[in-house]
């Protein structure tokens, strides 16, 4: 396993390798490989949180882009965080994505992507017990939604998005009750 490492270093930031290397590590299709990189955190955090933090204003592809690999890299540190594997470390390198992908999906310009980040971001909050982080998820989340209600949709994503409505407004006032 560690020659497979060996070829993947060091990584180049490009948003193909980037995503393909998060898909495989959240979702665990080379369980090998996840495996490793969660027995190894350091490996994955010292070259993707450098990559973020070095890259934050200046993206290193198109922010789209960017903002899917900070959304798909938070699901991944909450894989290894729902394991019980440096659970609170994980946690706050989740945030930091979701955060960060939050600035580049706004409501106003990608809703969509926006109202899924905030809702784990939203989530994530409420699991943590951090009734702030929660609000901030749930209020970004909320104005998603509104822009949403604005575009045409068909009945099944109607559907969909008064579920996430009512998900969301619950949460968000049961983390200001919290607060």
């Amino acid at each position: 396993m560690i020659s497979q490492l060996q070829t993947i270093q060091p990584l180049n930031p490009s948003p193909n390798h980037l995503n393909h290397l998060i898909h495989i590590y959240q979702d665990g299709g080379d369980s090998a490989l996840c495996q490793e990189l969660a027995s190894h955190p350091q490996w994955l955090n010292g070259q993707l949180m450098e990559v973020i933090k070095e890259s934050k204003d200046n993206p290193p592809w198109p922010q789209e882009d960017y903002g899917q690999t900070l959304y798909h890299l938070g699901n991944a540190y909450q894989h290894p965080a729902q394991l019980a594997e440096s659970p609170s470390q994980n946690r706050v390198w989740a945030a930091t994505c979701y955060r960060i992908a939050l600035e580049i999906f706004r409501p106003q310009s990608f809703p969509a992507e926006c109202l899924k980040t905030a809702l784990a971001l939203g989530d994530l909050g409420v699991e943590q017990g951090d009734w702030q982080m929660a609000l901030d998820g749930y209020y970004l989340g909320i104005a998603a939604i509104e822009q949403q209600r604005t575009q045409l949709l068909n009945l099944q994503e109607t559907q969909t998005l008064l579920a996430k409505s009512l998900h969301i407004q619950k949460q968000a006032v049961q983390a200001a009750l919290n607060l």
